[in-house]
């Protein structure tokens, strides 16, 4: 995809979700949406806004926090995006390959605070419990191989909903 048809495809989404977020201001789905846009569109300080405000709404989400100390990264508030981390992890969230991979946290990564955040390997515990889960996954997929609704999806099967 060039340059021209992603930067017209942000353009348009950033105009449909701001449309979306007048009428319904109070969607938090839509919010945390325009926020994630306006961050990829590089408008961090619109993003933090509505990072803020998610977190003011929904103060028990993780990933609204984790969300705003992202924002907070990128618009050189360290204090603040430390603080919201951590809040984020006192909440539950718990992707910490997500937390040590995420860009938007990169101006965080020379503070000697980033030392103190659980690091990306899993403690021994909950290797276990991850392998587990595999187990449980895979056993699922099993199940799952005959399932005759698997399978890719025809636009021409829904065209009577819709048309």
């Amino acid at each position: 995809m060039s340059t021209e048809v992603k930067t017209e495809a942000l353009a348009f989404s950033l105009a449909l979700l701001e449309g979306i977020y007048r009428r319904c201001p109070d969607e938090l789905r839509c919010v945390e949406m325009l926020a994630n846009m306006y961050t990829v569109a590089g408008n961090y300080e619109k993003g933090l806004e509505l990072d803020l405000l998610l977190v003011a709404r929904d103060p028990e989400n993780p990933t609204a926090h984790y969300n705003c100390a992202c924002s907070l990264s990128l618009t050189g508030r360290i204090d603040e995006a430390f603080a919201k981390l951590h809040k984020a992890l006192e909440l539950g969230f718990d992707d910490m390959k997500l937390l040590h991979g995420d860009a938007d946290l990169q101006r965080l990564h020379d503070d000697p605070r980033w030392a103190e955040l659980p690091s990306e390997e899993p403690h021994e515990d909950e290797d276990r419990d991850l392998d587990e889960d595999e187990d449980e996954e895979n056993s699922d997929e099993e199940d799952d191989s005959d399932d005759e609704s698997v399978g890719s999806w025809d636009p021409e099967d829904d065209q009577e909903e819709y048309f």
